[in-house]
């Protein structure tokens, strides 16, 4: 019920979308772009895939989980593919957890990992939109757009506090004493060990983000050339403030895939900066063209993997 429900919603909002576009206008936007720069654009994808592999890589190593870099960039292109094919916002981490938890024979420590380099780049993301406020409240002309960033941040930093402070997990370890629970009580635990663990390993974490800011950068810069495949003349200091305000509203699972939110977000915020109804939607299909492209590569990639296993 919930997925056709999400699935509803998703297809409720690009209907609505489409319904108050002028198709001619979406038609005759798409047929003037320039192709030097949206090819540019999506081959960032490449990119992405190698940064997060890097990061993730560093994570790992940190914890005397040497996994290959290559290893790493093919599990989360594969990832790439249930991300965008599957009825779910987690399935491509779903995957990367139960891939490197096979490789390394520690499946509890690489899903604590996984979620720390998860972590780790939600803050890197909302770095960036508050690093761009100053700019986007004269912008935008609205404190609150501006403030949005600042909340999120706070609230993610201390969701982040409470799983290093040791009172807290001790009384919230007490829920897996249910009869429910009690069976992944000793599994649980060593997630978490494998999360605080990052105490005493700062200068991994640290690098890791590092990495994350150049990987959030990459996204920003990826929308932005697809902006000027379109000629939208906004600038890349919007998509910094705006990529992660709309990168972070997706994490609400209340579609497929952020399916129609991430569309109607854009062309909603977009038209604060001057870009017409018609161009933010034209705007969005290369961006979702884009996608879908990476998505089928890492389908590619999973048959090709499969089959290589199948006559190892």
């Amino acid at each position: 019920m919930s997925l056709l429900l999400r699935a509803g919603l998703s297809i409720a909002l690009l209907a609505v979308l489409l319904m108050r576009a002028d198709l001619a206008g979406i038609g005759e936007s798409l047929r003037d772009v320039r192709w030097g720069w949206a090819i540019a654009g999506a081959s960032l994808h490449i990119t992405g895939v190698l940064l997060t592999a890097w990061r993730w890589g560093i994570l790992l190593r940190a914890q005397s989980l040497p996994v290959p870099i290559p290893y790493l960039a093919r599990s989360f292109l594969i990832a790439s593919f249930f991300n965008y094919f599957l009825p779910t916002n987690v399935g491509g981490d779903v995957y990367r957890a139960y891939d490197t938890g096979r490789f390394t024979r520690q499946p509890e420590k690489a899903l604590g990992i996984l979620l720390v380099e998860r972590v780790s780049g939600l803050f890197a993301l909302l770095l960036l939109a508050v690093a761009a406020t100053p700019w986007a409240v004269r912008m935008f002309g609205s404190p609150a757009l501006a403030v949005a960033p600042l909340l999120l941040a706070g609230s993610f930093m201390l969701g982040a506090l409470l799983l290093f402070w040791n009172r807290f997990t001790r009384r919230a370890g007490r829920l897996f004493d249910l009869p429910l629970l009690a069976r992944i009580k000793a599994r649980v635990r060593l997630v978490h060990e494998a999360i605080v663990a990052y105490r005493h390993q700062r200068a991994a974490f640290v690098a890791a983000f590092g990495v994350g800011l150049l990987l959030q950068l990459n996204v920003v810069v990826h929308h932005y050339f697809l902006a000027q495949a379109l000629d939208l003349g906004v600038t890349f200091g919007t998509f910094l403030f705006l990529v992660p305000l709309v990168s972070v509203l997706l994490l609400v699972p209340a579609s497929i895939n952020g399916i129609g939110v991430r569309e109607n977000a854009f062309v909603v915020l977009l038209a604060r900066v001057g870009v017409s109804r018609e161009s933010a939607v034209a705007f969005c299909a290369l961006l979702f063209a884009a996608m879908l492209l990476f998505g089928v590569a890492g389908g590619i990639t999973h048959a090709l993997a499969g089959r290589k296993e199948a006559t190892a």
